[in-house]
C-alpha cells in the first residue's frame, strides 16, 4: 500500500527527489525474524537513529511485510548502539523535503503513513527504548502497544 493516490504520483515524486529506497536504506532500517519475532532496528547510530523521508518509506514496506507474513507473533523496534532510540525524523531532510507546503505535506504523509500502519498490526508491538528518545522518535514508541525503557532512556 503506498501513501500517494497513484503509482504515477509516487514514481514522479520519487524521480524528482532522486531517492533510492535500495540497498542504503536497507542498511538504515533493517528487519531480522528469528523465532516468530520480527525486529526493526533503526541503525543510524551516529546520527541517533534519525530517519530519512527513504526510510519513513522503507518503514512502510517493512510493516506491510510483516503483514504479510502469518508465523510473525510479536514486532520489536528499537535502535542501533547504546546512545538512541531514535531522533525521530532526519532534519537534513528538511530542505530538500519539507522546503514549501506541498513538499512538507508528502513528508508528512510518509511519516503519518508509517505511524499508521505500525499502528494497524494485528500483532503486538514493542518499542525497546534506550538512550534519546525525542520528536518523531517519540511518535513512533507511542504508535506501539508497548514501550519499555532502560533507566538511561
Amino acid at each position: 500500500m503506498s501513501i500517494f493516490p497513484s503509482r504515477t504520483t509516487e514514481q514522479k515524486y520519487l524521480d524528482e527527489h532522486k531517492l533510492n529506497l535500495g540497498a542504503d536504506m536497507a542498511d538504515e532500517i533493517l528487519l531480522d525474524i528469528h523465532n516468530r519475532v520480527a525486529n526493526i532496528t533503526f541503525n543510524r547510530p551516529d546520527q541517533h537513529n534519525a530517519i530519512a523521508y527513504e526510510g519513513w518509506l522503507r518503514l512502510i514496506d517493512i510493516v506491510n511485510q510483516i503483514k504479510l507474513d502469518p508465523d510473525i507473533r510479536v514486532v520489536v523496534f528499537t535502535g542501533a548502539g547504546s546512545r538512541s532510540f531514535s531522533a525521530g525524523a532526519d532534519i537534513k531532510d528538511f530542505d530538500s523535503h519539507r522546503y514549501d507546503s506541498a513538499s512538507s505535506k508528502v513528508y508528512s504523509e510518509a511519516f503519518d503513513g508509517a505511524l499508521d500502519e505500525i499502528e494497524t498490526l494485528s500483532m503486538p508491538t514493542i518499542s525497546k527504548i534506550r538512550g534519546i528518545c525525542v520528536g518523531g522518535g517519540c511518535e513512533l514508541s507511542m504508535a506501539t502497544d508497548i514501550r519499555i525503557a532502560s533507566e538511561d532512556s
